[in-house]
């Protein structure tokens, strides 16, 4: 880990200071990707999770450099978890070939008061995701 932290020492430069406190290249580099990714997710879009794995490693070397070994941990199970979603995205069936199945436990309005998001707005993104074939929504 420190031949690739010394590797990354440009990056973990500091690229300018914001109220007083510096920021560096691997930190914005970070930022805009998570932004991305978070368009992408908005969107709907398969490239969310690349750009989530890029981000987290991104911040796991920001955090283990701060030695902030906790945090660095954490990315390191984000970048994971985000793998084996882009993996599931691609595979996008279950072991019987069929679409995957979505059982959700409460009614989609619970779900999506507790996301933020309206009913509509929720039931729409479920639907999207049916109609393309990557999930199976039992209705509810």
């Amino acid at each position: 880990m420190d031949r690739l932290l010394q590797s990354a020492q440009p990056l973990l430069a500091p690229a300018f200071n914001l109220w007083g406190s510096p920021v560096t290249w691997i930190e914005t580099l970070a930022f805009a990707l998570s932004l991305a990714m978070v368009v992408c997710n908005i969107r709907v879009n398969v490239m969310a999770w690349p750009l989530a794995i890029a981000a987290s490693l991104l911040y796991l070397l920001l955090f283990w450099d701060s030695r902030l070994y906790g945090e660095a941990s954490l990315q390191l199970f984000f970048a994971l978890v985000a793998c084996w979603g882009w993996w599931q995205w691609h595979r996008g069936h279950g072991n019987d070939g069929q679409a995957v199945t979505v059982s959700l436990p409460v009614s989609k309005a619970t779900i999506a008061s507790r996301l933020s998001l309206t009913p509509e707005y929720f039931s729409r993104v479920l639907h999207e995701l049916e109609a393309a074939g990557l999930i199976r929504v039992d209705k509810r």
